[in-house]
């Protein structure tokens, strides 16, 4: 079967935005069982649809937050939370899909492979 390819593709379709202050919206959230303790693997996506990747070519990716459950531990969740302008109680995670919140967002190395990570979740105004 003859394949026939795009010359100009790059290896990772996804790129990543400049370090910055970005509006985020919840594409999902799974919660997942950790060695130490369960967390909540949250997904999100770049509010603007018109941000270009560092290198103006390819799309911008999603970026990945993990939020622990630990009783005593729940700083990054706290932060997420006051972010969404929620109080700080029991809720529903899956009511927060399609929530949108800012954040500091940052870039990443991890094998030689560059991507944004959520460096700080910035507080709503009330």
């Amino acid at each position: 079967m003859k394949v026939i390819v795009d010359p100009n593709t790059e290896a990772s379709g996804f790129g990543y935005v400049e370090a910055s202050k970005y509006s985020l919206r919840i594409v999902s959230v799974e919660r997942k069982e950790g060695e130490k303790a369960p967390y909540l693997k949250w997904e999100f996506e770049l509010t603007d649809p018109n941000l270009t990747t560092v290198e103006g070519k390819g799309t911008v990716g999603h970026i990945f937050e993990n939020t622990t459950l630990k009783i005593g531990a729940q700083f990054r969740l706290r932060q997420l939370c006051d972010a969404l302008g929620m109080d700080w109680e029991d809720f529903d995670a899956d009511d927060k899909i399609g929530s949108e919140v800012e954040a500091q967002v940052g870039i990443h190395e991890y094998n030689g492979v560059l991507s944004n990570e959520i460096k700080k979740f910035i507080p709503a105004a009330r």
